[in-house]
Parts: C-alpha cells; structure tokens; sequence
C-alpha cells in the first residue's frame, strides 16, 4: 500500500483518509486520462480537505521570480509547505513540462472558493485603499453561506507574527488568503498553520490585484497561453525585469529550481493529485495490484 511522505511541520496529510473520502473509487483505480483537469484535481482535493475538518495544509505556488526568491533567500520554506504547485510557463519549461501540472493561483482559487462548505476566509494582502473593493471581489467568489470573516492589507495591516494568534482566535477563519510576495507570504502561511487547527492557508500572489479587475485577462490569454504577455502589458513598470533580467537568472539557476522544487514533498503531494498518470510511484503500485 502506498504511503505518504512525511509531512511537514504544522501539517498532517494521510492520503489512506484521502482515499477512504473517495469510497466510490477503488484504491487501486487506474491513473486518469491524459487530459485530466489538474486545476479541478487540486480544486475538488482541497475543498475536501477543508469540508472534513482536516488539519490546516499549506498551500504555495511559484513562478521563476517566486522561486528565485525563495531560493536566494530561504529555500527550506519550500520544503515545510504541504502543497507546492507551479504558477507560470516559463518555470515550468524550466522544470520540464511533462512533469509539471499547470496550476495557479489564479486558476485554482475561484474554482476551490466557490466549492467550499461555509468558508470563514480571511484575505492578508493589498494596499490600504483597495481593502473594501477586495472584500467585494473575493466574497463574490463565495458561495451563498461562505463569509469574509476579514480583510487586512499587506503592510502596516498585516498581522504581525505576535498577534497572529490572537487575530485567528477573534476572526476564526477556515480559509487564510495570503498575496504579500516572496518569501514573506510563504512564511506568513506557515506562521498561521501554527495557530489554525484545521482548514486552508493558501499564498495567492498577483490574484488579489488581479480579482480586483474583471476581465484582468482576456478570454483569449491562457488558451494562447498568453496571460504572462497581458501582464507586462498591464503592469509594465512591475514586471518589465521579471521578464527579462530575472527570466535569464532563473534560466542560468534551472538546476537548482529543479532540484528544490522537484524536490518538495509539497510538490510531489500536489503534483500526485493534480496529474497523477506522470507519478512513477503511482503508476509503480498501479502496475504491481
């Protein structure tokens, strides 16, 4: 029987509880088809996780700036994570395609909202002016007994580490949605898993700017896998060296990206879920019940 790495800390993932959620799937089932859809795979896993009352999992995504980062500065905090996914093309070019199942933020977080079960979310992120517009955004993408239960900007707003628990215990959220860039969102979930007992504290990057926008990107830009173009072209002066100067630096360090985030447990977790048919340890135990 196939059992799970061990978890990191703050977190406990038992897959057998995972497959016993799934009784209408036999446990040796077979890997799904190619054209599985990872973001509802990662989407329909982790709002079982929160309906359930599992306990707290973390949840990142990085791209090659994130990732950069991360690896410039604290690449442990990408082994800690329960769930590490790929956020933009070029990383997972960079990663190899193949391996790599193509999840987001952006794609995964109104799908995963929507299906929650009375979701308490509380979002950390975003400029003071924007507080009241992003409890409108994000709130629309709950369903009807879900509850923005707070909204906190991402600087002098943010919780420090001190009061984290004092602000949980007040507010009670089942869901955390973190956007204050690496590495800080990364250790900002972690921080929270210390203090939740149980449901989701997830990074979410750009996407609090971006749910702000309706129609941020336009309904050609993932099917042309353009959405990164739009980007640049919306935030020029954010993202010009992201594209450029830091696209080469992640370029010459693909080595090590690769052996830090193909490393994570977080990652293999996610990507077992998410695209499991490229899981050699699945596709091992498939062949040999």
């Amino acid at each position: 029987m196939r059992t799970p790495d061990t978890p990191p800390l703050g977190s406990v993932v038992d897959f057998t509880t995972e497959r016993a959620l799934r009784r209408a799937e036999p446990v040796t089932r077979p890997a799904p088809a190619p054209q599985a859809d990872p973001v509802a795979e990662v989407a329909g896993h982790l709002a079982r996780l929160h309906d359930t009352g599992q306990p707290v999992a973390t949840v990142s995504w990085v791209n090659h700036h994130s990732a950069l980062e991360l690896l410039h500065s604290d690449p442990e905090l990408l082994g800690r994570l329960t769930y590490l996914g790929v956020d933009g093309l070029f990383l997972r070019s960079l990663l190899g395609g193949g391996l790599v199942p193509r999840t987001s933020a952006d794609l995964v977080l109104p799908e995963l909202l929507g299906r929650l079960r009375a979701p308490r979310v509380a979002v950390v992120g975003g400029r003071p002016e924007d507080v009241a517009s992003l409890r409108r955004a994000v709130a629309a993408l709950l369903p009807p007994d879900g509850e923005i239960v707070s909204v906190r900007d991402g600087y002098a707003g943010r919780p420090a580490p001190g009061e984290l628990d004092v602000w949980l215990a007040r507010t009670r959220p089942t869901v955390v949605l973190a956007g204050l860039g690496a590495p800080l969102q990364e250790q900002f979930v972690l921080d929270v898993a210390r203090h939740l007992p149980q449901g989701l504290a997830l990074t979410c990057g750009g996407f609090l700017d971006q749910v702000q926008q309706a129609g941020y990107y336009p309904a050609w830009a993932y099917p042309l896998k353009l959405n990164w173009l739009v980007r640049l072209a919306r935030e020029p002066r954010r993202m010009w060296r992201r594209y450029s100067v830091e696209a080469v630096a992640a370029l010459r360090a693909r080595a090590a990206l690769r052996a830090e985030v193909l490393a994570a447990p977080g990652f293999r977790r996610l990507r077992w879920y998410a695209w499991p048919e490229v899981d050699d340890r699945w596709a091992a135990e498939a062949s040999s019940s």
